[in-house]
């Protein structure tokens, strides 16, 4: 994903979401990286996914490995569980569960950026960036919800 001012022209965002226990509220990137936007859930008849990582080793290039739901990688598989959850598994592991909770909000259950080269992980009770927990939190009106590096 380029910077977060260049989101993809087909990302409408959820009014809410609810990230690992934390609920945003027109928010429409919930975690920021070095101005870089890893993860975004936006709506559509299904949640829709698009996931970003870093390239180079100073994550100055960056690269789409999903996006709108579509794995651009052969390592990364996007899935749809019978009960309406989405799921994204890199090299085996699962990344990203979410579900529609409503017509403008969905809840992300699980998350686990690490394969993808974030320190960036969570379920239903936290977020973890980093060493730092984030959790029951109300972030709201804002570009992006969690801002990490310049």
């Amino acid at each position: 994903m380029n910077k977060t001012e260049d989101l993809p022209a087909d990302y409408t965002p959820y009014r809410e979401m609810e990230l690992c226990s934390n609920r945003f509220v027109n928010t429409p990137v919930p975690v920021e990286v070095e101005g870089h936007a890893p993860l975004l859930v936006g709506k559509g008849d299904e949640p829709r996914v698009w996931l970003s990582a870093p390239v180079s080793h100073d994550k100055t290039q960056w690269t789409v490995v999903v996006a709108d739901n579509e794995s651009l990688v052969p390592d990364v598989d996007v899935r749809k569980t019978l009960e309406g959850t989405l799921e994204v598994f890199a090299a085996g592991n699962k990344v990203l569960a979410v579900r529609e909770v409503g017509a403008d909000s969905a809840s992300v259950s699980w998350v686990d950026l690490r394969p993808l080269g974030f320190n960036i992980h969570g379920d239903g009770s936290a977020l973890w960036i980093g060493t730092n927990q984030f959790s029951n939190n109300r972030i709201e009106n804002c570009r992006a919800g969690i801002g990490i590096g310049p």
